[in-house]
């Protein structure tokens, strides 16, 4: 045993390692490409804050909840700018820990031969 993941809800070790640091890699990979992906859909909610009723009517036509969305004011541009920025703030964070994991294998020791070794 390594550690425990609470993602994956089960202990790191040798034997799921892999798995784990696969998991982690395509998880900051991903976050990347939203990221890069919904850059013009989070300029254009931050700056072009105008005909807010257009986009209700234009871009939400086949949403779900259309009036739902669209009853509250800025509720959609709200809620673009918070997935938005909470996605930039995952890809930061999981980015961080692929390279430490990164670095532990470069190494070659697990978390816990580093904790002992240093």
């Amino acid at each position: 045993m390594d550690h425990h993941c609470i993602w994956i809800n089960q202990c790191v070790g040798s034997h799921n390692h892999r798995s784990f640091f696969l998991f982690i890699a395509n998880l900051t990979a991903a976050s990347f490409i939203i990221v890069i992906a919904g850059f013009n859909t989070f300029y254009n909610h931050i700056y072009i804050s105008t005909a807010a009723k257009t986009y209700c009517t234009a871009s939400l036509v086949m949403a779900p909840l259309q009036g739902y969305i669209c009853s509250f004011d800025g509720f959609a541009r709200n809620s673009i700018i918070f997935c938005y920025l909470l996605s930039i703030l995952l890809f930061i964070l999981v980015g961080i820990l692929t390279s430490w994991n990164c670095y532990l294998i470069s190494r070659g020791v697990t978390y816990i031969d580093y904790l002992v070794l240093f």
